[in-house]
């Protein structure tokens, strides 16, 4: 099947939060900081933040393995909000990838 980045859908809403969890306590660990504000977000407010038309993921055999959401602020710049991926599929390129699909999505929203 191999691997695939497309837009977040609904129905990844759980597997992303999980990632978000295992990609977020790896950084808290590094930088070693208990305060990791993705680590205190509820699931609800995730849902809420994870707006699915500025989000994509990167999937590899049916398991998420990356997400990225964009976020607009002043003057209508977007800006990566988070940026994630699995601890164990580090260093393949995944982080690339996504920044090319929001990149690209930002340069067509203008």
């Amino acid at each position: 099947m191999g691997r695939s980045i497309r837009r977040l859908d609904s129905a990844d809403y759980g597997q992303v939060f999980t990632l978000q969890r295992a990609s977020f306590v790896d950084e808290a660990r590094i930088y070693e900081t208990p305060f990791v504000p993705a680590l205190d977000e509820t699931f609800d407010e995730f849902i809420t933040r994870m707006d699915a038309s500025t989000s994509w993921v990167a999937a590899h055999d049916g398991r998420i393995v990356g997400a990225i959401s964009l976020r607009t602020y002043r003057r209508g710049i977007p800006s990566v909000e988070r940026l994630m991926v699995a601890p164990d599929c580090r260093g393949q390129g995944i982080s690339s990838v996504l920044l090319q699909a929001a990149e690209d999505h930002a340069k067509v929203s203008g």
